[in-house]
């Protein structure tokens, strides 16, 4: 069997869908030694996975885009042959919403635009509504990242159950628990001197920030020391952020890091006193369960996906109550015994997911689609 995944993303800074598809391929490859591969982008990269398998590049046009390479090119250029199956791991907008005679798989990691047109740009909202529906029509099979998503996406686009697979995504083998000695060498390269409360996201209204804010104001009246560190690329709209942090007097409690590189997640994690995450939606909500992995103690939304992620392992709250947050987060930063064994059922909690097992059932759609 041919199998053709579309890896632009990949391309870009490898975060969200491209962390989840560059994650992916890599498990196929572990664990399939029997179909090839082929990587479907627009420009050389030197990343590993496309030394081990084949790639199609199929170039931008000069002076058009990449939307239109998606959603133009890329139908064209399979229109009459192709592999078996075309996986799009991106939302599947533009890519598959025209026929080809390969089987078509879309990763749907979730429907945020629809939810929330308020927070997403025009561009995205005009693309969504113009292309998703015939995407999700010529579909073959969709795969979908939680049951709460899969739901979202029977109530909205009335799709039949059995047209959709829910498959776990996870978190990289590098977010693990530190030793003592490594993590007072990072505080000390860090300059942080300082108990911290972590939030790890992009910063925009979905995410919640400005209750988090509020919350942790209500934590800092109580007289507590902790710092409250923010990281995260800033997104469309965010601007009530800094208005918050003014209004409430907290520029000297909180820091800022903008984007941080993969490699100091991990350490940042273990660093971290406590994980909060008060997001209002999420098709999975991959920080908390790389903070359960670090054994860090979570405390997130009881919202959309989350409960799915953490399980038991955490605290959840509703993220439109920042006493209750604040509440929350007192109760764990003073309580010793509570952190602990939050740790354990992170730890414990995060083993339930992991590449393999999401590249395993991937495989398993891939070979169901083919019989088709």
């Amino acid at each position: 069997m041919k199998i053709g995944i579309i890896t632009d993303l990949v391309d870009q800074k490898c975060e969200g869908i491209g962390k989840y598809t560059y994650n992916l391929i890599k498990g196929l490859n572990i664990i399939d030694k029997k179909n090839e591969y082929n990587l479907i982008h627009h420009k050389k990269n030197d990343l590993n996975i496309y030394k081990s398998n084949n790639e199609t590049i199929i170039p931008l046009i000069k002076p058009f885009g990449e939307s239109v390479w998606r959603c133009l090119i890329l139908p064209y250029k399979f229109r009459n042959g192709g592999p078996d199956i075309i996986h799009d791991p991106t939302d599947g907008i533009g890519a598959l919403s025209f026929n080809t005679v390969s089987k078509r798989i879309i990763t749907i990691h979730d429907i945020i635009p629809f939810f929330f047109p308020e927070y997403t740009t025009k561009r995205s909202w005009i693309a969504h509504k113009i292309l998703y529906k015939k995407t999700i029509e010529n579909a073959d099979m969709i795969i979908t990242d939680s049951n709460s998503s899969k739901n979202d996406i029977i109530n909205n686009f009335k799709v039949p159950e059995n047209k959709i697979k829910v498959i776990y995504i996870a978190a990289d083998q590098k977010y693990q628990v530190l030793t003592k000695e490594e993590i007072k060498n990072y505080k000390i390269s860090m300059g942080i001197d300082f108990p911290l409360i972590l939030y790890v996201g992009a910063l925009d209204p979905r995410k919640n920030i400005t209750n988090l804010l509020k919350s942790f104001y209500q934590v800092k009246k109580k007289g507590y020391n902790h710092k409250l560190v923010i990281v995260g690329s800033i997104r469309f709209n965010s601007g009530q952020i800094s208005k918050t942090i003014q209004q409430l007097n907290l520029s000297d409690d909180i820091i800022i890091t903008g984007h941080l590189p993969e490699k100091d997640l991990p350490k940042i994690y273990n660093a971290a006193d406590i994980f909060v995450f008060p997001s209002f939606y999420e098709g999975f909500g991959l920080p908390p369960l790389e903070a359960m992995s670090c054994g860090t103690p979570v405390i997130s939304s009881n919202t959309s996906s989350l409960p799915e992620v953490v399980g038991n392992a955490g605290i959840l709250i509703d993220p439109h109550n920042p006493n209750e947050l604040a509440d929350k987060i007192i109760k764990v930063i003073s309580d010793d015994s509570l952190k602990q064994e939050m740790t354990k059922k992170g730890i414990k909690q995060a083993q339930n997911f992991s590449w393999v097992q999401t590249a395993k059932k991937t495989l398993n759609t891939y070979n169901e689609v083919y019989e088709l």
